[in-house]
């Protein structure tokens, strides 16, 4: 449960302004990165559902939700944009908690040659003000361009709209915890898919090869 003081304190933040509410403190590093390291696909056309998460305790395996929960974030994915796309701002999918931007119901995003980005915050018209206590962020659907074999990096970063004083990940009480948050990073791979002429091959050399074994076998011994 959250204090009154630090109610009044989130409901100052208002619609736009992303402020410092109180001082950073010295916490364990925070990690906002993909649920994978690396994503397949055969080659132009095929989709991707990369998961973009946030980690409060990384010295451990899991995915831990911050401490006191989220009341605000805003993140930005990059990739070449001539080897991915989206399609619309359908492709990008905060979660439910995080559909708010200030006091206005739907989240901020933004899309664009080469980003996906999305910032918001918890519902503010209830009290007490509930944070996220999930790590689940965002999902975020891409198309790839690319033919294999081929790579190309998906990065992250804050999402920034309003200048360099703008504070983008605050928790439950208020903290800004931008200065202990670290991005990952992730890569998708287009491998393409064998020809088929080559599948039929393989094919009929694994059938010789059984008929091959079987004759053997049924030879009779010396």
């Amino acid at each position: 449960m959250l204090s009154v003081r630090a109610v009044l304190r989130l409901l100052a933040w208002g619609a736009v302004g992303y402020c410092a509410l109180t001082p950073t403190s010295a916490l364990a590093q925070i990690t906002v990165s993909f649920d994978q390291p690396k994503y397949f696909v055969n080659g132009p056309g095929d989709q991707v559902e990369v998961s973009v998460l946030i980690d409060g305790l990384d010295s451990t395996p899991e995915f831990d939700p911050v401490r006191r929960g989220l009341f605000s974030f805003a993140v930005r994915t990059t990739f070449d944009g001539a080897k991915a796309k989206l399609d619309t701002a359908d492709d990008i999918d905060p979660v439910p908690e995080l559909t708010f931007f200030g006091f206005d119901t739907g989240a901020f995003e933004s899309l664009g040659l080469g980003f996906a980005a999305v910032k918001g915050n918890i519902r503010q018209q209830t009290s007490p003000l509930e944070p996220y206590g999930g790590s689940l962020l965002a999902k975020i659907t891409l198309t790839n361009l690319a033919t294999g074999p081929d790579s190309y990096p998906l990065r992250l970063e804050f999402f920034r709209t309003v200048g360099v004083n703008e504070q983008f990940f605050l928790d439950g009480a208020g903290t800004v915890l931008d200065s202990q948050i670290e991005f990952g990073q992730a890569e998708i791979v287009v491998i393409p898919e064998p020809p088929t002429w080559v599948l039929l091959g393989l094919a009929a050399l694994g059938l010789a090869w059984s008929r091959t074994g079987a004759r053997k076998s049924d030879a009779p011994e010396q």
